[in-house]
């Protein structure tokens, strides 16, 4: 992401943008923002898909 960003001078993109720039998936319904609420409501499921799609955007 540095590399990306030229080490700061331009603002850093998001992976779900880089994701859609590469044309492969990425977040798909889920982000950050909704594993707090997935976890008190006990979907531990939807997280553990969550996070395995952010590994495999990654790779």
């Amino acid at each position: 992401m540095d590399v990306l960003s030229f080490y700061g001078a331009s603002p850093r993109i998001k992976l779900d943008e880089m994701a859609m720039v590469l044309g492969i998936p990425g977040k798909m319904g889920v982000d950050g923002s909704h594993v707090g609420p997935l976890y008190e409501h006990g979907n531990m499921d939807a997280i553990r898909t969550y996070c395995t799609s952010d590994v495999l955007t990654t790779a």
